[in-house]
């Protein structure tokens, strides 16, 4: 398991890792705010246009946890974002998540966002979401 997280230590965990490593799809954003879902963040891309601004709220850590099968502490995922607007795109995080940095994504930039399991007890979940560097959509 040399290639996988310590927290893997079997097939079946390795198969639950790398199902949790390629969920999500294409999310085409045009309204001017979202609360975004669990399928919506974990491993996914947003598209943002139609606006000139936009705020999106990031999915409950009980639903993110939630997405992973055997979810634990340290666990990462990615989400990336591009953002067509003619303004500034905007995450808040809810409830029980962090934001590491910089929360805003300017117009016709895109950003990759790592986020990362901090606690995955239930009724206790915890995400930390590092955004990285910022991008030419």
């Amino acid at each position: 398991m040399g290639l996988f997280p310590s927290y893997v230590n079997s097939d079946t965990e390795a198969l639950g890792y790398l199902a949790g490593c390629v969920q999500g799809g294409v999310t085409s954003v045009t309204t001017a705010t979202i609360s975004l879902t669990a399928a919506q963040t974990v491993g996914g891309l947003l598209v943002i246009s139609g606006g000139s601004t936009c705020g999106l709220t990031l999915p409950t850590p009980a639903s993110v946890v939630a997405a992973f099968p055997q979810a634990q502490v340290g666990q990462k995922f990615a989400l990336e974002v591009i953002n067509n607007n003619s303004g500034t795109a905007t995450f808040t995080a809810g409830t029980g998540n962090t934001i590491t940095g910089t929360a805003t994504i300017a117009t016709t930039l895109g950003q990759r966002i790592i986020g990362v399991i901090t606690n995955a007890t239930a009724g206790s979940e915890a995400v930390t979401y590092y955004p990285l560097l910022h991008t030419p959509a």
